[in-house]
């Protein structure tokens, strides 16, 4: 007995043409999304490398004006995130994360006039890591030697803006498809109407003519159909003649 694999298409027009603009919508749905939370997660990256560059160029605008052997105790006195540590080391930081390759105009160098006029200017500047990797390390040179090192660790990225983004989003998709659902049904209820007509005729030669009205293609095919059940009306009525000729 051989089996059958069962046909997963649908037979009806209606639900085939539905499921394919289903399965389109999905498609584009899924992609602005998957690019909304790409863009978010840049400028996510972007506004945290941004904050963290601000907040080392306050600690080292601290530190540079500060004697150096009082500057372990001024930063044990800064009040900093619970993710970011600042030590003085003697040499740049040599973490196992990718170094960055800063731009001409660098913009770790900013700060006040003080520090651009070059008196209190870092003499090198070294950053490795950035949100990508979820830990950044800022090296900064003291003008006399020293470093100062800046360890920061990045939030996970968020994905939606805000938490009501994906309610949102469901809600939007569920519109759409509703929307798809009932603009389907009513394209295609001419070609039910015109199968009803079809069956109708069949049973009955007389049946009313269907409305030539609607869209050109529509008002083309009911006209196309009313000529042809004319047409066999006016067959049967030639043959009923005949038949009551021959007879008499």
């Amino acid at each position: 007995m051989s089996f059958a694999p069962p046909n997963l298409i649908p037979r009806s027009l209606a639900t085939r043409t539905a499921l394919v603009l289903l399965l389109g919508l999905a498609v584009v749905q899924g992609a602005g999304l998957t690019i909304h939370a790409w863009d978010r997660i840049a400028l996510q990256r972007r506004a945290e490398m941004r904050d963290l560059r601000q907040r080392v160029l306050s600690i080292y605008r601290t530190v540079v004006v500060v004697a150096p052997g009082a500057r372990e105790g001024v930063l044990k006195e800064l009040e900093l995130p619970a993710d970011t540590a600042v030590s003085l080391e003697a040499a740049a930081p040599a973490d196992n994360l990718p170094l960055l390759a800063l731009p001409a105009e660098n913009p770790w160098r900013g700060g006040g006039p003080e520090m651009r006029g070059g008196a209190f200017r870092p003499r090198e500047i070294v950053v490795r890591g950035g949100p990508a990797q979820s830990r950044s390390v800022v090296g900064l040179r003291l003008p006399d030697g020293p470093w100062l090192i800046v360890r920061a660790q990045h939030a996970p990225p968020r994905f939606w803006h805000a938490p009501a983004f994906l309610a949102a989003f469901a809600l939007m998709t569920v519109t759409a498809a509703l929307l798809t659902l009932w603009a389907v049904r009513r394209l295609t209820a001419p070609v039910r109407t015109l199968a009803a007509a079809a069956e109708a005729l069949g049973r009955n030669v007389n049946a009313p003519p269907l409305p030539e009205t609607g869209p050109t293609e529509i008002a083309t095919a009911a006209v196309a159909f009313n000529t042809m059940a004319g047409r066999i009306r006016k067959f049967v009525q030639d043959r009923t003649d005949l038949l009551t000729a021959i007879g008499h």
